[in-house]
């Protein structure tokens, strides 16, 4: 597949306006137009779930680029478009349908829309005849599903080529000079389905104020932050990083609060996200080790020293990420994971509410977090007085997952009292300062494996590396003590 990064703005026109002359700034010039037909066919759940999340999936033909192209937004006015070859089949190209898989859960890809687009196209010349930015004049006729008479619309797109932004802002001063304002539509798949202004998402079926209704709404969000993880790591090869942080404050959502739901059904997902979280972690660990080892060369002034070093670790490390990014893989093109997802989905459609998710949120939520909270007491009350080694490490590492969940269950508490907001603070920081301890004490062991690995030259760096590591391994113990005193002393966490 051919990846693009591409930036448009689209305006709103009717069927009678006329296009202002663009020449002025950087534009130069206007090339000649050229007038095409184009098919598109669009793509999608039953349930809309790619254009949803704004995202579109199509075949299209008749233009410069036909084939099947991947939408997917990155911020306001820019999106990743993956392209492929349209071929002779209607049916989604088993790759570009494996790279929404967070989005469909395993659901069928259908057709939902048909665009006939009628594209009258011209080129912005800037200096030396450079195309700074492409016009496209459309009119688009929808033929949906069923007996539905077709709708239309015209509408303007001005994409960047190699111009920039200051380009697209200098057209959009021209175009509202002439009276043409920015469309209002996000896409148009989701003009043509009716979505712009649709309200996201599933609702709890329980008053605003209840306590299911805040959980239900902390777990819609970072069910959608999840999903968003898995296509920024599927299309853009972003970290797994966000995906196991959405699986997480999933899964401690799902723990803290499980009195609030049927229990087999919560037990159930609280696995399944422990067991993607597990999947993932090989492979989290080797991106946080191999950026620790790189720090930590880059500490040592002589370079010529440090390559012999940086060569094995570097074999190491893409060894071990290789292996990590196949098991990640397998775990998240299993059917287990997209049975997951739509346990989720299921989960937030229908929630399978126990009585005690009607109450009041001040009144319930605060006693569930009591729990929590008496585990976080007790991780750092057993860490104390044990000597370093793996024993300790271990504790640590148990009181920063105590101070995880206690911290995420807080945040779905916080909607009904924004008090524990700082509480939530205080959490973050015990976790930060224990998370860069044993990130440290992680590359220290990397830096040790290599060293015993390596030649003379690179294992002397390597030791020295490992030996300041070591001296190191205490640091972190004063701002652990301040963190977590601050935050087992904290009035507001008392109170709970």
């Amino acid at each position: 597949m051919t990846v693009v990064r591409e930036i448009e703005r689209t305006y709103e026109l009717s069927a009678g306006d006329v296009v202002p002359s663009l020449v002025g700034g950087a534009v130069l010039d206007v090339g000649p137009t050229v007038t095409r037909s184009l098919v598109t066919a669009y793509l999608d759940t039953a349930d809309l779930a790619l254009a949803r999340h704004g995202v579109s999936l199509r075949r299209r033909l008749g233009g410069d680029d036909d084939g099947w192209h991947l939408k997917v937004p990155v911020a306001t006015d820019t999106r990743t478009e993956l392209q492929r070859p349209p071929g002779r089949s209607r049916r989604v190209p088993a790759a570009m349908a494996r790279l929404v898989t967070g989005l469909t859960a395993g659901a069928p890809l259908v057709p939902v829309a048909d665009l006939r687009t009628t594209r009258t196209t011209m080129h912005l010349l800037g200096a030396d005849g450079v195309v700074l930015a492409v016009v496209c004049d459309d009119t688009v006729v929808v033929d949906l599903p069923g007996d539905e008479p077709p709708e239309g619309w015209r509408e303007l797109e001005v994409e960047l080529v190699d111009g920039d932004l200051a380009v697209l802002d200098e057209v959009e001063a021209t175009l509202a000079r002439a009276g043409v304002a920015r469309s209002t539509a996000s896409s148009k798949i989701r003009r043509a389905l009716g979505l712009d202004g649709d309200p996201a998402g599933p609702t709890s079926g329980l008053r605003r104020r209840s306590a299911g209704a805040h959980l239900h709404t902390y777990l819609s969000e970072h069910r959608d932050a999840l999903v968003a993880a898995d296509l920024a790591h599927r299309v853009a090869g972003a970290s797994v990083h966000d995906l196991r942080v959405a699986s997480r404050r999933l899964r401690a959502a799902l723990t803290v609060y499980r009195p609030l739901l049927e229990d087999s059904r919560a037990r159930h997902l609280q696995a399944e996200l422990r067991w993607i979280g597990q999947e993932l972690s090989d492979l989290r660990d080797v991106e946080v080790s191999r950026a620790s080892v790189a720090d930590a060369l880059d500490s040592e002034a002589d370079d010529l020293a440090t390559g012999p070093a940086r060569g094995l670790a570097r074999e190491h490390l893409d060894l071990a990420e290789e292996r990590a990014r196949r098991r990640a893989r397998l775990a998240l093109d299993s059917t287990r994971y997209t049975a997951l997802l739509a346990g989720l989905a299921a989960l937030l459609d229908e929630p399978p509410w126990t009585g005690r998710a009607s109450r009041r949120a001040r009144d319930e939520l605060p006693r569930l977090c009591r729990k929590p909270r008496r585990r976080l007491r007790r991780a750092v009350r057993d860490a104390e007085g044990l000597p370093l080694g793996t024993e300790h490490e271990a504790a640590l590492h148990h009181v920063r997952k105590s101070a995880k969940r206690l911290r995420y269950a807080l945040e779905v508490l916080v909607a009904a009292e924004p008090g524990v907001r700082r509480v939530a603070r205080r959490c973050r920081t015990l976790q930060t300062v224990l998370g860069d301890h044993l990130d440290a004490r992680r590359a220290a062991r990397w830096l040790r494996h290599l060293g015993h690995a390596g030649g003379t030259d690179a294992a002397f760096v390597l030791g020295r590396l490992h030996a300041r590591h070591e001296v190191d391994a205490t640091a972190y113990e004063p701002g652990y003590r301040r963190a977590a005193r601050r935050l087992l002393t904290d009035r507001r966490l008392t109170r709970l």
